[in-house]
């Protein structure tokens, strides 16, 4: 099953009752979507969408783990859209009251990483200085993967290219590669010295396969 969010259209307003408004009505729409396509699953759970709220979400995902129904796959598109918007407009203090504590945002967020993992938080196509990396994962505070960064840089061939540079018998990335993930590695450093980063490079060939390296700044062929 999938549930997908898109929250570049989310409008960005002076006030945060505006914006938190905004937002639940982009929820909304997508959790009534949801619950429409696959009804077959949740005859009979008792589920109010109107709200648009994080408590939808958790009804949702608790339903799904009580009855043992197929995973969910959450698909959030433009993720820090509109919270870039305040940015960029010097609405710092509005940015940080949309963001921080117990704010509409954060709980849903908070609810899609629970859902997702107990150890890591997930943040995908994360804006650094040198670029846009793909995914990201951070171990949560309270687990002993605290401070662990996991970077990683999917690159997609088809069966023909895939073939024709033989992809799957590669023993290491490609240099541009491995540099490239090396240099968010380097953007991540820079604002959290702290951090024991890993990035790895993970190559997908249409559906026949997979190759996946961890790397270092000096890999590649």
């Amino acid at each position: 099953m999938v549930l997908r969010f898109g929250f570049s259209t989310v409008e960005v307003e002076d006030n945060f009752d505006v914006i938190r408004s905004n937002f639940r009505r982009i929820c909304y729409v997508e959790y009534r979507g949801f619950l429409a396509r696959y009804s077959e699953y949740f005859r009979g759970a008792d589920i109010e969408v109107s709200s648009g709220d994080s408590g939808v979400l958790r009804d949702i995902l608790g339903v799904v783990q009580e009855r043992g129904l197929p995973p969910v796959h959450i698909i959030i598109d433009e993720y820090d859209n509109f919270t870039n918007q305040l940015i960029v407009s010097q609405r710092e203090n509005l940015y940080r009251e949309v963001t921080t504590g117990d704010s509409f945002l954060r709980t849903f967020f908070e609810l899609c990483t629970r859902y997702l993992s107990f150890d890591f938080v997930f943040t995908i196509e994360v804006n650094h200085p040198s670029g846009r990396s793909d995914w990201e994962m951070l171990g949560k505070h309270h687990t002993e993967y605290r401070n662990i960064k996991v970077v990683i840089e999917f690159k997609h061939f088809t069966n023909t290219e895939g073939q024709k540079r033989k992809v799957l018998e590669l023993d290491a990335p490609y240099r541009d590669d491995a540099a490239q993930v090396a240099r968010y590695a380097d953007d991540i450093y820079a604002r959290f010295p702290d951090y024991k980063i890993r990035t790895f490079v993970l190559y997908t060939v249409g559906n026949t396969g997979f190759r996946c390296f961890e790397t270092t700044p000096d890999d590649g062929v």
